[in-house]
């Protein structure tokens, strides 16, 4: 079974094992299951993201907030299916939990490599919202801002990992005091996380078919898991870009 994990707690969110990864949001109304989203990201001619959606959303959220969640988590999603990090139990763009529940997964060594991988994952939900909804910026993702700076801090200051005095033990918890007492640490940290914003970005462009599919599923029904999820997963990778 998927387990919460906040994107509010510590470092061992690296650990193995499975979970629900989330944005805060406020509480919204739902939308009727037989309504049909429309949605437009830049890619048709006028461009407007304003009008994508339909007069039937309840006006307890505008329009433009429920694009911003559809398409975050709808990147979180494809983003979790071209790594291959597991099953994707549920999708949910509702609060208080809006995010993936996913099933088991054995990460193996922690390694560089997946440190990095999963830093690019981590912005992919603001990437999205930039890129798709381009007049528009960015959702309140500070728990996903802060868990990168957590990523990006270990890629930096982790024996083995680090750049600079690879040989230096620096204790996470010591985070904000060592970025405020070493700028040379706080300009790899914030480099890490441009190089990993770009990377992150220039997937969404190139999964953007199969995110905004993704993200119109998700506004019509704010919830989708179980065998419909499944089923909608393999339209979804016929929209991936190989």
């Amino acid at each position: 079974m998927a387990q919460s994990i906040d994107h509010t707690g510590t470092t061992g969110r690296h650990r193995q094992g499975s979970g629900r990864y989330h944005a805060r949001v406020h509480s919204p109304s739902n939308q009727s299951d037989g309504d049909e989203a429309q949605f437009r990201g830049p890619e048709t001619p006028d461009g407007s993201a304003a009008q994508s959606l339909n007069d039937g959303i309840p006006p307890l959220r505008s329009p433009l907030l429920w694009q911003r969640l559809a398409v975050h988590q709808a990147a979180h999603a494809v983003g979790w299916l071209c790594l291959g990090l597991g099953t994707i139990e549920k999708i949910t763009i509702e609060p208080p939990k809006a995010g993936l529940a996913v099933g088991d997964r054995e990460f193996g060594d922690l390694t560089e490599e997946l440190l990095a991988t999963m830093l690019v994952w981590i912005l992919s939900g603001r990437a999205a919202e930039q890129e798709i909804l381009p007049a528009c910026d960015a959702a309140e993702t500070h728990d996903e801002i802060e868990l990168a700076n957590e990523f990006a801090f270990a890629l930096e200051a982790t024996p083995d990992f680090a750049r600079k005095w690879p040989l230096l033990y620096r204790p996470k918890a010591d985070r904000p005091v060592l970025l405020a007492l070493e700028p040379g640490l706080r300009s790899l940290v914030n480099a890490r996380l441009d190089t990993a914003y770009e990377a992150a970005r220039q997937e969404v462009v190139r999964q953007q078919a199969a995110i905004v599919f993704l993200a119109k599923k998700l506004l019509v029904r704010k919830t989708l898991e179980g065998p419909e999820l499944e089923r909608l997963f393999e339209e979804v990778k016929r929209h991936m870009a190989p």
